[in-house]
């Protein structure tokens, strides 16, 4: 069973009601809800893989499914709603990123809302899918010195952040996620994040942080880390880490020394496929000897 969602890479998920087997893709698991083995290896009965459920990555082998866990299983997603957290400020990155993400996850699954927190400035110019929506937060931006403003609000930058976390608190109570996903940012721009996830937690609902595979220098990561005490939050209220990526390839904290009970929360969940747009070929244009601009 993959994922394909609007021109991105896939993830997949090893809860196959028809064939009852695992798939041969990285698996992301929500706390019991799917469980499966990890790419790059045999799917063949009694091969050694890695177990990825309930956040844990243990050595063990593939275990095939009981008649109907796979379909209640599937009924358990298709009813899901999914708030996810884009830390944007300018950029386009974190935006595109999580949009793939809930399309992919709309695409298979016929029940899932997703709801996305932006304080992007463009997001209104997207296009989403039916049952993904977002709600745009204040914007702020990030100054060459690397300190945030407001964006389009001529006020304090600490009354645009208490307006952002307000809001941020406020939609989670009122949409009553299954499952949040915050993007790069564990606590949020400078906090804003954390009573959000301190009511969620209370509340039983699944937290997960998303990675990129290839994240900062692992020296400036771990100082900013422990200046923000990004640790404890890691291994205390998030459920699972998602590193969208494979474990071969990259690891998104090497060299940044955390608990075991970090990594184990750690899932690698592959990429999501993007689509070439099939483009006619245009007739070559002489440009001379003058000087030009390429504008793309």
């Amino acid at each position: 069973v993959r994922l394909q969602g609007a021109g991105s890479a896939e993830f997949a998920w090893g809860m196959d009601g028809v064939t009852d087997r695992p798939v041969g893709v990285p698996v992301v698991a929500w706390s019991g809800w799917a469980e499966g083995c990890r790419s790059g290896e045999m799917w063949q009965d009694g091969a050694p893989c890695r177990k990825m459920a309930a956040g844990a990555m243990v050595t063990g082998k593939c275990r095939r499914q009981k008649s109907g866990d796979g379909v209640e299983r599937r009924k358990r997603l298709n009813d899901a709603r999914i708030l996810i957290y884009s830390h944007d400020s300018f950029g386009l990155g974190h935006l595109r990123r999580c949009r793939a993400i809930a399309h992919a996850l709309v695409d298979r699954f016929k029940g899932v809302s997703v709801l996305i927190l932006s304080g992007s400035p463009i997001i209104g110019s997207f296009d989403f899918r039916s049952r993904v929506d977002f709600v745009r937060i204040p914007g702020v931006i990030k100054l060459s010195d690397g300190e945030y403003q407001s964006l389009g609000l001529h006020i304090a930058l600490d009354q645009t952040m208490e307006m952002r976390a307000a809001i941020i608190r406020q939609t989670a109570l009122s949409f009553r996620p299954d499952l949040f996903l915050v993007d790069k940012e564990p606590l949020g721009l400078k906090g804003e994040v954390v009573p959000t996830l301190q009511m969620l937690k209370a509340q039983g609902t699944t937290l997960v942080l998303g990675l990129r595979d290839i994240m900062d220098e692992p020296k400036l990561l771990l100082k900013e880390w422990k200046r923000k005490q990004v640790l404890p939050t890691l291994e205390h209220v998030y459920d699972e880490i998602w590193v969208y990526g494979l474990e071969d390839f990259a690891d998104p904290l090497e060299g940044v020394v955390c608990p075991p009970a970090v990594r184990n929360k750690l899932i690698y969940t592959g990429y999501l496929r993007r689509a070439v747009p099939q483009l006619t070929e245009a007739d070559a244009v002489p440009i001379g000897e003058q000087p030009y601009v390429l504008v793309t």
